[in-house]
């Protein structure tokens, strides 16, 4: 699988960050915000030959807008080490591996919910 990823992503990223969407990912948080909604981002995670041909200011965007809003959760899988046998391409997981990141976020999600609640019980 690993050399069909070199064969396909032979260069980096041609594709600019439109001015457009850190305007629109801004205004989501705000939305969600006003309206009490709890918004979560998730990175999924990707193929490292795939992510490594990433122009960086992608990832940079998102941590911005991140550390503006407190209130948003990242559940950033970018960085695990996922095994080729989980991905059905560069970037998407297969059934396999979409089962695994399933169990997997549905743990973090049931955390921070006990967590939150452990911090609004203590105040």
């Amino acid at each position: 699988l690993d050399w069909e990823f070199k064969y396909m992503y032979n260069g980096p990223a041609k594709e600019n960050l439109s001015q457009w969407q850190p305007f629109y990912l801004d205004k989501i948080v705000e939305l969600c915000k006003r309206e009490n909604i709890s918004l979560v981002f998730v990175s999924a995670p990707v193929h490292q030959y795939c992510k490594s041909h990433v122009d960086p200011v992608y990832y940079q965007t998102l941590q911005k807008v991140l550390s503006e809003h407190s209130n948003v959760l990242h559940m950033d899988f970018l960085t695990d080490s996922t095994q080729g046998t989980y991905m059905s391409d560069a970037n998407h997981l297969n059934k396999e591996g979409a089962e695994v990141y399933t169990s997997k976020i549905n743990l973090e999600l049931k955390n921070h919910k006990a967590s939150h609640v452990m911090r609004t019980a203590g105040n």
